[in-house]
């Protein structure tokens, strides 16, 4: 009898033992509890960063040219053809926060076979320059041309907007086209 009661008692207590060690699934809290915290964009940079698109919905791409000449830190330079020519174009610099944001949209002439238009941002006192990169023909009808150039760097003392018409890609300005002072 003895022998069957400690039997008995130790199948409770396994009982027990076992009832009490039940697997608890892991449960991350649900994320519509979680509080949502938005971050502003930190510069006109992010502000570019578009959401993720639903499936059926075609995105427009941001027209970078309109968001710099709505921000009221972009300077403007109308450019004028110093060749003798017609062309004309804008040139739009930004400098905030250490970073440089420089476009150019601009009419100019076809190009002929092994040449090229480039960008060219100026520094004067003491005289200092820097290529900001090819045009690319945007509208072949009307000559359209444009360029966009950012890096982080403070250049905010260069303010001249210069297209040149180049036949080699060595990092020196060749034949000036247009010219401008942004402000």
């Amino acid at each position: 009898m003895k022998r069957t009661a400690y039997i008995l008692c130790f199948s409770l207590l396994m009982v027990l033992l076992i009832a009490g060690c039940q697997v608890v699934p892991n449960v991350e809290p649900d994320a519509s509890e979680m509080p949502i915290e938005k971050e502003e964009p930190a510069s006109f940079e992010e502000s570019l960063v578009l959401e993720e698109p639903k499936e059926s919905e075609a995105v427009p791409e941001p027209d970078l040219f309109e968001l710099l000449k709505q921000d009221d830190k972009t300077l403007i330079a109308d450019m004028t053809d110093v060749s003798g020519g017609s062309a004309k174009g804008l040139g739009y610099v930004r400098n905030v926060d250490g970073i440089l944001t420089h476009a150019v949209v601009a009419t100019l002439p076809p190009l002929e076979e092994g040449t090229f238009y480039e960008g060219w941002l100026v520094k004067r006192g003491p005289l200092d320059f820097f290529s900001t990169g090819m045009l690319t023909l945007e509208d072949m009808e009307d000559g359209n041309f444009k360029l966009f150039y950012t890096e982080e760097q403070d250049r905010s003392e260069y303010l001249e907007v210069v297209i040149t018409l180049e036949t080699k890609d060595d990092q020196e300005p060749e034949e000036h086209i247009l010219e401008g002072i942004a402000q």
